[in-house]
């Protein structure tokens, strides 16, 4: 019992550890692609641009429905039951 509270008050000798080695480490550093597959990307000329999306093409019906309901929603949450003006 003694010894135990002996040791308590005495500095400790520092244990050198390693630093954990973290999988982000190795993945952050990591290529996202290959060698191979990027000389074939390159060889191949994927870098064409490839044309602007109309108007038309982003808003259809369904997603000028959803903005529409969403913007209702959120118009009816931030509304104040009295009339009186929010702030």
């Amino acid at each position: 019992m003694g010894e135990k509270l002996a040791r308590s008050f005495h500095p400790k000798q520092k244990k050198t550890r390693q630093p954990r080695r973290s999988f982000i480490d190795a993945e952050a550093s990591a290529p996202l692609l290959s060698q191979a597959h990027r000389l074939n990307l390159e060889a191949s000329g994927a870098s064409t641009p490839t044309p602007e999306p109309k108007t038309s093409e982003i808003f259809t019906y369904q997603t000028v429905v959803s903005l529409i309901s969403y913007t209702f929603l959120a118009l009816h949450c931030t509304s104040d039951p009295r009339g009186e003006a929010l702030g």
